[in-house]
Protein backbone atom coordinates (compact mmCIF):
# COMPACT_ATOMS: atom_id res chain seq x y z
CA UNK A 1 0.00 0.00 0.00
CA UNK A 2 1.48 3.52 -0.90
CA UNK A 3 1.28 6.09 1.62
CA UNK A 4 1.24 9.75 0.09
CA UNK A 5 4.33 11.83 1.12
CA UNK A 6 3.22 15.22 2.46
CA UNK A 7 4.04 17.89 0.03
CA UNK A 8 7.10 19.62 0.42
CA UNK A 9 6.73 23.09 2.18
CA UNK A 10 8.24 26.27 0.76
CA UNK A 11 9.47 29.49 2.89
CA UNK A 12 6.36 30.71 1.92
CA UNK A 13 4.23 27.98 2.85
CA UNK A 14 6.12 28.52 6.44
CA UNK A 15 5.82 32.12 6.73
CA UNK A 16 2.25 32.38 6.11
CA UNK A 17 1.37 29.13 8.37
CA UNK A 18 3.34 30.52 11.31
CA UNK A 19 2.06 34.13 10.85
CA UNK A 20 -1.52 33.22 11.59
CA UNK A 21 -0.77 30.11 14.07
CA UNK A 22 1.48 33.12 16.32
CA UNK A 23 -1.97 35.41 15.78
CA UNK A 24 -4.12 32.70 16.90
CA UNK A 25 -1.73 31.80 19.60
CA UNK A 26 -1.12 34.79 20.86
CA UNK A 27 -5.15 36.01 21.17
CA UNK A 28 -5.41 32.89 23.16
CA UNK A 29 -2.58 33.33 25.68
CA UNK A 30 -4.06 36.04 26.28
CA UNK A 31 -7.72 34.81 26.83
CA UNK A 32 -6.87 31.94 28.65
CA UNK A 33 -2.79 32.19 30.08
CA UNK A 34 0.30 30.62 28.87
CA UNK A 35 0.11 27.51 30.77
CA UNK A 36 -3.82 26.36 29.40
CA UNK A 37 -2.55 27.21 25.68
CA UNK A 38 -1.11 24.09 23.79
CA UNK A 39 -0.39 23.67 20.91
CA UNK A 40 -3.29 21.32 20.27
CA UNK A 41 -6.01 24.00 21.38
CA UNK A 42 -4.44 26.54 18.90
CA UNK A 43 -4.46 23.99 16.26
CA UNK A 44 -7.95 23.44 17.16
CA UNK A 45 -8.75 26.90 16.72
CA UNK A 46 -7.04 27.29 13.45
CA UNK A 47 -9.20 24.62 11.74
CA UNK A 48 -6.11 21.90 10.96
CA UNK A 49 -5.27 19.17 12.55
CA UNK A 50 -3.19 18.31 16.07
CA UNK A 51 -0.67 17.32 14.13
CA UNK A 52 0.07 19.54 11.71
CA UNK A 53 1.34 22.44 13.65
CA UNK A 54 4.62 20.37 14.13
CA UNK A 55 5.37 20.60 10.21
CA UNK A 56 6.16 24.42 11.11
CA UNK A 57 7.38 24.35 14.75
CA UNK A 58 9.29 21.78 17.05
CA UNK A 59 6.91 22.59 19.95
CA UNK A 60 5.62 25.07 22.43
CA UNK A 61 9.08 26.64 23.39
CA UNK A 62 9.73 27.02 19.55
CA UNK A 63 6.40 28.26 18.67
CA UNK A 64 7.20 30.79 21.78
CA UNK A 65 10.32 32.13 20.66
CA UNK A 66 8.93 32.92 16.81
CA UNK A 67 6.35 35.39 18.43
CA UNK A 68 8.36 36.68 20.73
CA UNK A 69 10.70 37.30 17.53
CA UNK A 70 8.05 38.46 15.67
CA UNK A 71 7.05 41.00 19.18
CA UNK A 72 10.67 42.31 18.61
CA UNK A 73 11.16 43.09 14.98
CA UNK A 74 7.81 45.06 14.98
CA UNK A 75 9.17 46.79 18.24
CA UNK A 76 12.14 47.64 17.43
CA UNK A 77 11.15 48.83 13.82
CA UNK A 78 9.36 51.22 15.52
CA UNK A 79 11.89 52.66 17.76
CA UNK A 80 14.56 52.18 14.27
CA UNK A 81 11.92 54.53 12.81
CA UNK A 82 12.22 57.63 15.32
CA UNK A 83 15.85 57.46 16.21
CA UNK A 84 16.61 57.50 12.07
CA UNK A 85 14.36 60.85 11.68
CA UNK A 86 15.43 64.38 11.30
CA UNK A 87 13.66 65.63 14.85
CA UNK A 88 15.77 67.10 17.42
CA UNK A 89 17.18 64.58 19.83
CA UNK A 90 15.49 65.65 22.59
CA UNK A 91 12.05 65.69 21.04
CA UNK A 92 13.28 61.61 19.85
CA UNK A 93 13.59 61.14 23.37
CA UNK A 94 10.40 61.89 24.26
CA UNK A 95 9.06 60.01 21.13
CA UNK A 96 11.02 57.06 22.38
CA UNK A 97 9.52 57.06 25.42
CA UNK A 98 5.90 57.42 23.93
CA UNK A 99 6.32 54.45 21.84
CA UNK A 100 7.84 52.31 24.29
CA UNK A 101 4.95 52.96 26.76
CA UNK A 102 2.39 52.60 23.59
CA UNK A 103 3.52 49.40 22.45
CA UNK A 104 3.99 47.74 26.04
CA UNK A 105 0.28 49.01 26.95
CA UNK A 106 -1.24 48.14 23.45
CA UNK A 107 0.00 44.84 23.35
CA UNK A 108 1.03 44.28 26.73
CA UNK A 109 0.76 40.27 26.55
CA UNK A 110 3.39 40.13 23.57
CA UNK A 111 5.15 42.11 25.36
CA UNK A 112 5.23 39.97 28.84
CA UNK A 113 6.06 37.10 26.67
CA UNK A 114 9.23 39.20 25.12
CA UNK A 115 10.72 40.33 28.71
CA UNK A 116 9.85 37.34 30.54
CA UNK A 117 13.65 36.11 30.00
CA UNK A 118 13.11 33.06 32.61
CA UNK A 119 10.83 31.66 29.88
CA UNK A 120 13.67 31.33 27.39
CA UNK A 121 15.13 27.79 26.27
CA UNK A 122 19.24 27.78 26.45
CA UNK A 123 19.54 27.65 23.01
CA UNK A 124 17.82 30.96 21.54
CA UNK A 125 15.62 30.47 18.58
CA UNK A 126 17.63 32.02 15.63
CA UNK A 127 15.00 34.40 14.32
CA UNK A 128 14.71 35.18 18.07
CA UNK A 129 18.40 35.68 18.53
CA UNK A 130 18.64 38.11 15.48
CA UNK A 131 16.10 40.52 17.05
CA UNK A 132 17.66 40.42 20.23
CA UNK A 133 20.99 41.35 18.33
CA UNK A 134 18.95 44.00 17.15
CA UNK A 135 17.68 45.53 20.05
CA UNK A 136 21.27 45.80 21.30
CA UNK A 137 21.86 47.95 18.48
CA UNK A 138 18.73 49.43 19.30
CA UNK A 139 20.54 50.69 22.71
CA UNK A 140 23.20 51.84 21.30
CA UNK A 141 21.19 54.14 19.25
CA UNK A 142 19.31 55.17 21.91
CA UNK A 143 22.57 56.24 23.51
CA UNK A 144 23.79 58.26 20.59
CA UNK A 145 20.53 59.87 20.88
CA UNK A 146 20.98 60.19 24.63
CA UNK A 147 24.38 62.11 24.21
CA UNK A 148 23.04 64.17 21.26
CA UNK A 149 19.91 65.80 23.53
CA UNK A 150 22.61 66.99 25.97
CA UNK A 151 23.32 64.18 28.44
CA UNK A 152 26.55 64.79 30.41
CA UNK A 153 26.72 64.10 33.85
CA UNK A 154 27.10 60.30 33.42
CA UNK A 155 28.05 58.03 30.47
CA UNK A 156 25.72 58.17 27.82
CA UNK A 157 25.42 54.84 27.30
CA UNK A 158 24.40 54.23 30.64
CA UNK A 159 21.92 57.15 30.74
CA UNK A 160 19.99 55.09 27.67
CA UNK A 161 20.18 51.75 29.91
CA UNK A 162 18.81 53.75 32.95
CA UNK A 163 15.96 55.68 30.69
CA UNK A 164 14.96 52.22 29.41
CA UNK A 165 14.94 50.10 32.81
CA UNK A 166 13.02 53.16 34.61
CA UNK A 167 10.25 52.81 31.49
CA UNK A 168 10.43 48.96 31.92
CA UNK A 169 9.77 49.00 35.73
CA UNK A 170 6.93 51.39 35.51
CA UNK A 171 4.89 49.45 32.62
CA UNK A 172 5.91 46.07 34.12
CA UNK A 173 3.87 47.88 37.84
CA UNK A 174 1.08 48.82 35.65
CA UNK A 175 -0.02 46.03 34.02
CA UNK A 176 0.64 43.52 36.77
CA UNK A 177 -1.04 46.37 38.96
CA UNK A 178 1.18 45.95 41.55
CA UNK A 179 0.59 49.17 43.14
CA UNK A 180 -1.94 51.56 42.98
CA UNK A 181 -1.02 55.49 42.71
CA UNK A 182 -3.58 58.58 43.16
CA UNK A 183 -1.74 59.57 39.89
CA UNK A 184 -2.41 58.07 36.32
CA UNK A 185 -0.06 56.15 34.51
CA UNK A 186 0.16 58.88 31.73
CA UNK A 187 1.38 61.59 34.54
CA UNK A 188 4.11 59.15 36.17
CA UNK A 189 5.38 57.90 32.85
CA UNK A 190 5.58 61.89 31.77
CA UNK A 191 7.05 63.02 35.33
CA UNK A 192 9.83 59.84 34.81
CA UNK A 193 10.80 60.83 31.32
CA UNK A 194 11.19 64.57 32.78
CA UNK A 195 12.91 63.89 35.93
CA UNK A 196 15.64 61.64 33.93
CA UNK A 197 16.23 63.93 31.77
CA UNK A 198 16.90 66.69 34.49
CA UNK A 199 18.97 64.41 36.60
CA UNK A 200 21.21 63.41 33.48
CA UNK A 201 21.51 66.58 32.16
Amino acid sequence: MLVSMPKPLSSADVEKFQSTFCDIALTLIEENGIDNTSLRSIAKAYGCSSMTPYRYFKDKEELLDIIRARGFKTFIDRLDAITESDSPAMEKMHELAREYFEFALEKHTLYQLMFDRNAYNQTTHPQLQDQLDRLNKAWASSARVSSDAGVNRVDSELAAQLFWAGMHGLVTLHISQSFNSKWSFEQMATELIDTMFIGFA
